[in-house]
Protein backbone atom coordinates (compact mmCIF):
# COMPACT_ATOMS: atom_id res chain seq x y z
CA UNK A 1 0.00 0.00 0.00
CA UNK A 2 2.89 2.19 0.45
CA UNK A 3 4.57 1.50 -2.13
CA UNK A 4 0.95 2.02 -4.50
CA UNK A 5 1.06 5.47 -2.28
CA UNK A 6 4.57 5.94 -3.65
CA UNK A 7 4.09 5.75 -7.16
CA UNK A 8 0.35 7.82 -6.93
CA UNK A 9 2.53 10.61 -5.39
CA UNK A 10 5.20 10.12 -7.75
CA UNK A 11 2.74 10.03 -11.16
CA UNK A 12 0.92 13.59 -9.22
CA UNK A 13 4.35 15.44 -9.08
CA UNK A 14 4.73 14.14 -12.68
CA UNK A 15 1.48 15.32 -13.82
CA UNK A 16 1.93 18.81 -12.17
CA UNK A 17 5.53 18.79 -13.94
CA UNK A 18 3.74 17.59 -17.55
CA UNK A 19 1.10 20.53 -16.81
CA UNK A 20 3.75 22.99 -16.19
CA UNK A 21 5.65 22.42 -19.15
CA UNK A 22 2.59 22.08 -21.12
CA UNK A 23 1.56 25.35 -19.60
CA UNK A 24 5.28 26.68 -20.46
CA UNK A 25 5.29 25.64 -24.08
CA UNK A 26 1.83 26.60 -24.86
CA UNK A 27 2.96 30.59 -23.49
CA UNK A 28 5.82 30.24 -25.32
CA UNK A 29 3.68 29.51 -28.71
CA UNK A 30 1.74 32.60 -27.98
CA UNK A 31 4.84 34.55 -27.82
CA UNK A 32 6.21 33.01 -31.18
CA UNK A 33 2.98 33.19 -33.19
CA UNK A 34 2.35 36.83 -31.52
CA UNK A 35 6.14 37.39 -33.08
CA UNK A 36 5.80 36.36 -36.04
CA UNK A 37 2.43 38.09 -36.50
CA UNK A 38 4.32 41.33 -35.84
CA UNK A 39 7.32 40.44 -38.22
CA UNK A 40 4.33 39.47 -40.94
CA UNK A 41 2.54 42.74 -40.17
CA UNK A 42 5.93 45.13 -40.29
CA UNK A 43 7.25 43.27 -43.51
CA UNK A 44 4.01 43.91 -45.18
CA UNK A 45 4.13 47.43 -44.04
CA UNK A 46 7.64 47.85 -44.95
CA UNK A 47 6.84 46.55 -48.14
CA UNK A 48 3.89 48.95 -48.91
CA UNK A 49 6.34 51.97 -48.06
CA UNK A 50 8.74 50.71 -50.81
CA UNK A 51 6.02 50.57 -53.28
CA UNK A 52 4.75 54.16 -52.49
CA UNK A 53 8.29 55.28 -52.21
CA UNK A 54 8.99 54.12 -55.51
CA UNK A 55 5.29 54.81 -57.13
CA UNK A 56 6.13 58.95 -55.69
CA UNK A 57 10.04 58.82 -57.16
CA UNK A 58 8.72 57.87 -60.93
CA UNK A 59 5.73 60.54 -60.63
CA UNK A 60 7.49 63.39 -59.44
CA UNK A 61 9.48 63.29 -62.72
CA UNK A 62 6.24 62.38 -64.81
CA UNK A 63 5.59 66.18 -63.40
CA UNK A 64 8.18 67.64 -65.50
CA UNK A 65 7.42 65.88 -68.40
CA UNK A 66 3.44 67.51 -67.88
CA UNK A 67 4.85 71.04 -67.55
CA UNK A 68 7.06 70.83 -70.34
CA UNK A 69 3.68 69.96 -72.22
CA UNK A 70 1.90 72.57 -70.59
CA UNK A 71 4.81 74.88 -71.29
CA UNK A 72 4.39 74.01 -75.34
CA UNK A 73 1.13 73.94 -74.70
CA UNK A 74 1.00 77.36 -73.74
CA UNK A 75 3.57 79.05 -76.27
CA UNK A 76 1.55 77.81 -79.63
CA UNK A 77 0.25 80.27 -81.84
CA UNK A 78 -3.21 80.76 -82.43
CA UNK A 79 -2.73 79.29 -85.88
CA UNK A 80 -1.01 76.03 -84.12
CA UNK A 81 -4.33 76.08 -82.04
CA UNK A 82 -6.67 75.02 -84.62
CA UNK A 83 -4.39 72.03 -85.94
CA UNK A 84 -5.25 68.14 -85.07
CA UNK A 85 -1.63 68.15 -84.33
CA UNK A 86 -1.98 70.27 -81.04
CA UNK A 87 -5.52 68.70 -80.46
CA UNK A 88 -3.79 65.24 -80.39
CA UNK A 89 -1.02 67.21 -77.81
CA UNK A 90 -3.84 68.74 -75.52
CA UNK A 91 -5.15 65.12 -75.49
CA UNK A 92 -2.34 63.09 -74.60
CA UNK A 93 -1.85 65.91 -71.92
CA UNK A 94 -5.28 65.49 -70.28
CA UNK A 95 -4.85 61.53 -70.49
CA UNK A 96 -1.51 61.42 -68.51
CA UNK A 97 -3.19 64.06 -65.59
CA UNK A 98 -6.68 61.96 -65.66
CA UNK A 99 -4.31 58.50 -65.16
CA UNK A 100 -1.91 60.44 -62.36
CA UNK A 101 -5.69 62.10 -60.52
CA UNK A 102 -6.40 58.13 -60.76
CA UNK A 103 -3.39 57.19 -58.56
CA UNK A 104 -3.77 59.52 -56.35
CA UNK A 105 -1.72 62.47 -57.51
CA UNK A 106 -3.95 66.07 -57.54
CA UNK A 107 -2.60 69.36 -58.19
CA UNK A 108 -2.70 72.20 -55.42
CA UNK A 109 -4.92 74.75 -55.90
CA UNK A 110 -3.54 77.74 -54.67
CA UNK A 111 -6.33 80.84 -55.60
CA UNK A 112 -7.45 82.62 -52.17
CA UNK A 113 -4.76 80.61 -50.23
CA UNK A 114 -2.10 82.04 -47.49
CA UNK A 115 1.07 81.09 -48.49
CA UNK A 116 2.27 77.60 -46.10
CA UNK A 117 5.81 76.82 -46.66
CA UNK A 118 4.27 73.35 -46.32
CA UNK A 119 2.60 73.23 -49.43
CA UNK A 120 4.31 76.72 -51.31
CA UNK A 121 7.74 78.06 -52.15
CA UNK A 122 8.46 81.52 -52.64
CA UNK A 123 10.74 82.02 -55.31
CA UNK A 124 9.50 85.99 -55.37
CA UNK A 125 8.10 88.13 -53.03
CA UNK A 126 6.38 91.73 -54.54
CA UNK A 127 5.91 94.66 -52.54
CA UNK A 128 2.45 96.08 -53.68
CA UNK A 129 0.36 99.32 -52.16
CA UNK A 130 -3.04 98.33 -52.23
CA UNK A 131 -6.12 99.97 -49.75
CA UNK A 132 -7.79 96.36 -50.43
CA UNK A 133 -8.51 94.09 -47.11
CA UNK A 134 -6.09 91.28 -47.98
CA UNK A 135 -2.88 91.35 -46.95
CA UNK A 136 -1.47 89.05 -49.55
CA UNK A 137 -2.44 87.01 -52.87
CA UNK A 138 -0.25 84.16 -54.64
CA UNK A 139 1.01 84.06 -57.98
CA UNK A 140 1.05 80.46 -59.44
CA UNK A 141 4.45 80.09 -61.00
CA UNK A 142 4.67 75.89 -60.94
CA UNK A 143 2.07 73.74 -60.22
CA UNK A 144 1.98 71.87 -56.96
CA UNK A 145 0.89 68.26 -56.18
CA UNK A 146 0.12 66.27 -53.58
CA UNK A 147 0.16 62.02 -53.80
CA UNK A 148 -1.90 60.24 -51.24
CA UNK A 149 -2.58 63.66 -49.10
CA UNK A 150 1.06 63.93 -49.48
CA UNK A 151 2.84 67.54 -50.78
CA UNK A 152 5.29 65.55 -53.60
CA UNK A 153 6.06 68.90 -54.92
CA UNK A 154 5.37 72.75 -53.56
CA UNK A 155 4.00 75.23 -55.82
CA UNK A 156 6.61 77.52 -56.48
CA UNK A 157 4.50 80.92 -56.09
CA UNK A 158 5.17 84.68 -56.15
CA UNK A 159 4.00 86.15 -52.76
CA UNK A 160 2.48 89.43 -53.55
CA UNK A 161 2.38 91.55 -50.07
CA UNK A 162 -0.39 94.23 -50.26
CA UNK A 163 0.38 97.46 -47.77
Amino acid sequence: MKKEKHQSIKEAEQIKEMKKTIKELNEKYLRLYAEFDNYRKRTEKETMEKVAYANEKLIVKLLSIIDNFELALASCSEEDKKTAFFEGMKLILKNTIDVLEKEGVIPMNIIGKKFNPHHHEAIDIIEKKNNANEKEELLEVQKGYTYKDKVIRAAKVKVIKKS
